[in-house]
Order: C-alpha cells, then sequence, then structure tokens
C-alpha cells in the first residue's frame, strides 16, 4: 500500500511539471477534416464556406456578386481576394461615408470617399491589410471570387502595410510564389500552371487553401505516402498516396487541407491554373 501511493505520488507531481508530456486524451489534437466544394458547390453554399476563425484564425469564402457591396473594415483581419472570373471596380483605402459599427472590431458603411481603385478581373488577387477600408464599388455584369480572411495578432501596424495587387495575366504566365508575408501572420499566395502532377506534399505547419481558376484534374488527400522522405523541418513527400480520398477538380474548386493531412495533385486534364494560399 505505501509503494502504491508513493508512486501515485510521484505520477501527480511529475504531471505538473514543465516539459513533461502528458498522456491523455485531453491533450490530444484532431486534425481537421479536409474541406472540399466542387466549383457550382463554391457559390450556390453562399458566402463563407468554412469558419476556423475562432480555433484556427481563419475563414473561408466563395462569392459572387452582381452589384456593389457594403463598405468593410476589419480592425484584426486582412483579406486576400482570389477573383475566380467576372470584372468590377475594388476601392482601398480613403474615407468611410456614413461610418457605423457593425461588430466588434467591424466597421461598414455606404461608400468611401477618396481611396485607391483597382480594376479586378479574372485571375487577379489583392491582399488587403487589416484596419484598411474597402469596397466593391461597381460590378460590370457578376464577379465570382474566392475569399480568405486571417487574423493579425493585434492591429496596428497593418499586415501587410499597403495593399498588395498583381494581374491573372502576369501572374499565371509566370507562375510560383506571389505573395510571401513579411509582417504579422504567416500567410504565402501562389498562383500556378500546372501540366503535370505535383509530388506528394505533407506539411507539419501549414494549412493549405487550393481554389482552381480553369481546368480539370484529380486531387488526393489522407491515406499514407509511399515513399515517404522528410524534405527539411516540418515539410515531406514522396511518390503516390495509397488508400487516400480522390475528389475531381473543376473551374471554382475549392479545398482546404489542414496541417498533417497528405495531399496530391495526382492528374490533369491538359493544364490547371490554380491558387494556392499557405497558412500557419
Amino acid at each position: 500500500m505505501t509503494r502504491f501511493c508513493l508512486v501515485l505520488v510521484l505520477a501527480v507531481l511529475l504531471t505538473g511539471l514543465p516539459g513533461v508530456p502528458l498522456r491523455s486524451t485531453a491533450q490530444t489534437t484532431a486534425v481537421p477534416a479536409v474541406s472540399f466544394w466542387r466549383g457550382a458547390e463554391t457559390f450556390a453554399a453562399g458566402a463563407l464556406l468554412l469558419d476556423r476563425m475562432e480555433t484556427h484564425g481563419y475563414q473561408v469564402f466563395g462569392v459572387t456578386r452582381n452589384g456593389p457591396g457594403a463598405v468593410e473594415h476589419h480592425t484584426l483581419e486582412s483579406d486576400i481576394i482570389l477573383v475566380l472570373d467576372g470584372a468590377a471596380t475594388f476601392v482601398t483605402g480613403g474615407t468611410i461615408v456614413d461610418a457605423r459599427d457593425r461588430g466588434p472590431n467591424e466597421r461598414t458603411g455606404t461608400a468611401i470617399s477618396g481611396g485607391d481603385t483597382w480594376q479586378l478581373e479574372s485571375g487577379d488577387i489583392v491582399v488587403v491589410p487589416n484596419d484598411m477600408p474597402h469596397w466593391f464599388r461597381d460590378v460590370r455584369g457578376a464577379i465570382r471570387y474566392a475569399a480568405v480572411k486571417i487574423r493579425q495578432p493585434r492591429a496596428q501596424p497593418p499586415a501587410p502595410a499597403t495593399v498588395r495587387f498583381w494581374h491573372g495575366a502576369e501572374v499565371f504566365a509566370k507562375g510560383g510564389l506571389v505573395f510571401d508575408a513579411t509582417e504579422g501572420r504567416f500567410a504565402r499566395v501562389y498562383a500556378l500552371r500546372r501540366t503535370e502532377p505535383l509530388a506528394v506534399e505533407l506539411h507539419g505547419l501549414d494549412t493549405d487553401v487550393v481554389f482552381v481558376r480553369s481546368g480539370a484534374g484529380s486531387f488526393v488527400t489522407g491515406g499514407r505516402i509511399t515513399e515517404p522522405r522528410q524534405l527539411r523541418e516540418h515539410e515531406g513527400s514522396g511518390t503516390a498516396i495509397a488508400d487516400g480520398i480522390p475528389r475531381r477538380l473543376d473551374a471554382g474548386a475549392l479545398l482546404v487541407v489542414p496541417s498533417g493531412v497528405p495531399h496530391w495533385l495526382r492528374d490533369i486534364d491538359g493544364s490547371l491554373d490554380f491558387f494556392a494560399v499557405k497558412l500557419r
């Protein structure tokens, strides 16, 4: 009995010491499920597709606009806008007309006075810093886009420091990394044109948001990596995936692949243009 009590006391003390791992259900973090929408589903489900703001600091939207929107001003959230098709005039900065609060850290209004204007069309990418007013002022017909909203650790300084804008025709012709955050929350944006499959990817820290601009192919998630290898810290690869879930990609399709989930662009029908946003 005495030895049992002594062991029990030592166990209790050890669990309270810093640096001693606890093997308990409460400390096991489950990997979130992969989220997927086909092209038609992305814009039929309503604007907000996925809300992980409180747990992981981001939200994903699939938006169709047929006319001007309300002014938006987020104190803490930066917006990454990826245009699928259509055209619109987008305004950033300036002064909000008839400004009013619409929630914690959120303001709106009827218009923006002054500011910078950007002509958006297919393939364009805009990164709007937190604490900056922005507004879809004019929409020519309709515009469809995906938006990734990420929460910054603080309101000031804004991240990035200014609005960043890229023309789709240029970024997809060049391909590769478009935006690499140097301020605030880790985020990277890629514009990729592929005619051949990619290698298997496994990220220990990063979540991938994949949004298809054009083309078709097959994307596999989960399962077991064939011939796994470590590329660098927190990054792995392999030659294939066994027993994963294949999903058919088309224009407008959107995937959110959480960290810890193997994924693979397995097949491409001719050519595939897609945006990829990497979050941490």
